[in-house]
């Protein structure tokens, strides 16, 4: 037996904002589909299970950070790009 397609979660709780409740979000990294398995829908399956999953739970969001190649897999699973975070990297 192989696996045929995997993902993994990780809940992150958030810090309070003022004036807002809030709730945890899930961090999803690694999903993917065995090659020769994919365009099946077997992936589209499984990401469908972790979204009911993640409404049952409450969070307030899932986020990915998708490969280039797998941007219109998770546009077509209802994902949006998002644009609110914002970083700062400090230099070396």
């Amino acid at each position: 037996m192989s696996i045929i397609v995997h993902h993994e979660s990780q809940q992150v709780s958030k810090v309070m904002r003022p004036g807002r409740i809030t709730y945890p979000f899930a961090y999803m990294t690694n999903v993917y589909t065995r090659s020769d398995r994919r365009g099946a829908g077997i992936g589209s399956k499984l990401l469908k299970q972790v979204n009911e999953w993640a409404k049952e739970q409450q969070y307030e969001f899932i986020i990915v950070w998708p490969s280039d190649t797998s941007i219109s897999y998770y546009e077509k699973n209802d994902y949006a790009p998002c644009t609110e975070p914002m970083q700062y990297v400090p230099s070396p």
